[in-house]
């Protein structure tokens, strides 16, 4: 999952919204068993960056966001970084 946001804190409020809402489990349990990305558009290209270091090429992103419109909103975030 990945969700980019103003910063650290506000992705993982939205993060915690989506995995209560999701899986019903809260944020702190999610991490365990999924990475989880977020923060502004620099933190998340460095949170990914650390992974194409260790070798990394292909990715599955899950838009950590509820309903289309803030789902539209994230992707042209996401890509953004990709595009960086």
């Amino acid at each position: 999952m990945l969700v980019t946001d103003e910063g650290k804190e506000s992705g993982r409020r939205a993060l915690n919204a989506y995995a209560l809402a999701n899986y019903g489990l809260p944020l702190a349990e999610l991490e365990r068993i999924q990475l989880l990305v977020t923060g502004t558009a620099a933190e998340v290209a460095a949170g990914l960056a650390r992974y194409a270091a260790a070798g990394v090429r292909h990715v599955v992103l899950r838009v950590g966001a509820m309903g289309l419109p803030t789902q539209l909103e994230q992707l042209e975030r996401i890509a953004a970084v990709a595009l960086r």
